[in-house]
């Protein structure tokens, strides 16, 4: 439908929508690594000052210390789980057909849902993957009426 209005080919429209998306997810990320950076930089400044007093044993200090360093960790990403690499697979195989039907459409659904408590995906790819089954989901809803109503006018016309 973007295409159309557009005057794109779908595949053509896609692709802008992916290169805008990317554009805008760019940005984001840029000012995200702007406010982490910031981030470290005052949680550095408060742990060097809780520093000499957690080397020489005060517990207060060596408490708020490991808090700080806990905090930078969680920030920095130092105690995640390597994040799976992407299978593009299966979301290309959907993507790249045409005419799917609902059940099919709800199957690519459910076998994306158990990749990602598998961990075979991340969150991001499982989100990433659902938003085009769900755009697919709608445009096959569209289909289905789009038919019923052609058959409905189609109908109306041959009465007298």
């Amino acid at each position: 439908m973007i295409g159309e209005a557009l005057g794109m080919t779908p595949s053509g429209a896609f692709k802008a929508v992916e290169r805008a998306m990317a554009r805008q997810s760019a940005a984001t990320d840029e000012q995200a690594e702007k406010l982490r950076r910031l981030e470290v930089v005052r949680l550095d400044r408060l742990l060097m000052g809780q520093w000499p007093r957690a080397k020489s044993g005060d517990e207060k200090a060596a408490r708020v210390a490991l808090q700080i360093s806990k905090r930078r960790s969680e920030l920095l990403g130092l105690d995640r789980k390597p994040r799976p690499e992407p299978e593009a697979d299966n979301v290309t195989v959907i993507v790249g057909r045409q005419n799917l039907g609902a059940t099919q459409i709800a199957a690519a659904m459910d076998e994306t849902l158990q990749r990602y408590r598998t961990g075979r995906i991340d969150a991001e790819q499982a989100h990433h993957e659902l938003e085009i089954l769900k755009g697919q989901l709608k445009a096959a809803e569209l289909s289905v009426l789009e038919d019923k109503l052609e058959r409905i006018e189609a109908a109306l016309d041959r009465r007298p």
